[in-house]
């Protein structure tokens, strides 16, 4: 093949990849409308799977330049039977990385959300009232084994980078009505290898009990990670000894309690 053939199929395989490239980019176009219009549908499932009622605003489809692709919700609600909210999120998206593919990996690669709201309430117990409405496994069914992912895919220990430019999460005491909030923005979870390394970052304030007691601007970089694999977390567990004993319920008010009493502050 001489010097020109090759410039040639150069010149077209470039043309090729571009232009699969441009069609690749464009393709939110095409597909969000379709996407959208199985709203109603997708708000049902949601339900199904989680026991939560849920409305969706302009759910579309998202790709990326480093060829990453996904989902998109304008704004969406979170509410248990009955109506009470207890979170809304704005202009949510969630991506996938496509070239792991090739390599038999299964990798996010980014979740990020404008504005994040969480209002739980717990109980003196130290359970979150939205448990109660999470479906239940039925007790007459044996517990099934997860399959692995087919044609021989794992997921990837890179971790997809969460970016939420505002939150604000409130916890409510449901027995003395006492609310215990954490606000902030600019959070930012990435380069998160989930056993080598991640990079965390986040300013904002505490309030508790209607008090502001701590102004917060963290950084932090940590390389030391356990030695773990996601897809043996959760494809082939260790097995629970039948002899172990349960966990003592973790109550998070216990904590905001102890801070609030002790009056400590901190900038």
């Amino acid at each position: 093949m001489n010097i020109d053939k090759i410039k040639k199929v150069g010149i077209v395989t470039g043309i090729v990849f571009l232009t699969a490239y441009i069609i690749f980019l464009i393709l939110p176009l095409i597909l969000s409308p379709i996407l959208n219009s199985y709203n109603e549908q997708i708000s049902v499932m949601i339900k199904d799977s989680t026991g939560y009622d849920v409305k969706l605003e302009k759910i579309g489809v998202v790709t990326g330049f480093n060829l990453s692709a996904g989902i998109s919700v304008d704004h969406a609600e979170f509410m248990i039977p009955g109506g009470e909210q207890f979170l809304s999120v704005d202009d949510f998206k969630a991506k996938l990385a496509l070239l792991p593919i090739l390599a038999g990996k299964i990798q996010a690669d980014s979740v990020t959300v404008d504005n994040l709201s969480a209002y739980l309430k717990i109980r003196q117990d130290g359970h979150f009232l939205i448990e109660e409405y999470m479906p239940q496994p039925d007790p007459d069914k044996p517990a099934q084994n997860i399959q692995p992912l087919p044609f021989g895919f794992k997921l990837s220990n890179h971790m997809p980078n969460i970016i939420a430019k505002s939150y604000d999460i409130t916890f409510v005491d449901m027995a003395s009505k006492s609310e215990y909030s954490i606000a902030g923005e600019n959070l930012k979870l990435t380069d998160f290898i989930l056993d080598k390394k991640f990079k965390f970052s986040t300013n904002g304030f505490m309030t508790l009990n209607s008090q502001k007691q701590f102004n917060y601007d963290v950084k932090l970089y940590n390389k030391l990670m356990p030695e773990i694999s996601l897809n043996d977390m959760v494809f082939n567990p260790e097995p629970v000894s039948e002899t172990a004993q349960p966990a003592a319920a973790f109550n998070v008010i216990d904590i905001f309690k102890a801070l609030n009493k002790s009056e400590l502050a901190a900038d």
